[in-house]
């Protein structure tokens, strides 16, 4: 899975107007939003959301946590936006018709070989 620093060069060397720049902005930006500490890899927001949310990472079920979220409890406005960030990563991936199987590890994935593959265009 990529990491936040090859994430981060990425984007670097990508086009403004490209999808995976897009992509890689959101993730990172959730990334920043979430509230714990020591949390800076996709990975790490991966795993917090899994034990949050217990259920596969799909649009619908990170939909359901948020609109679960009391906004006056500590943290939580953070959280909201962290996950309004990846609900539009989703909406941008797949478009006006939603695909209630796709799951943030495979928005991940894609962004990850895409990414890998450019890697050495970077060097």
């Amino acid at each position: 899975m990529i990491t936040f620093d090859q994430l981060s060069i990425g984007i670097e060397f990508e086009p403004q107007d490209s999808k995976f720049s897009t992509y890689g902005k959101l993730l990172l930006s959730a990334i920043s939003d979430w509230p714990m500490l020591n949390l800076f890899e996709p990975r790490d927001l991966i795993a917090e959301l899994q034990k949050s949310i217990n259920k596969p990472l799909t649009f619908e079920n990170l939909n359901l946590y948020l609109r679960g979220l009391d906004i006056y409890v500590v943290d939580n406005s953070w959280k909201m936006e962290a996950l309004v960030s990846l609900m539009q990563m989703f909406t941008y991936y797949t478009g006006d018709s939603l695909n209630h199987e796709v799951t943030l590890g495979s928005l991940i994935e894609d962004l990850t070989q895409y990414y890998q593959a450019r890697s050495t265009s970077y060097r």
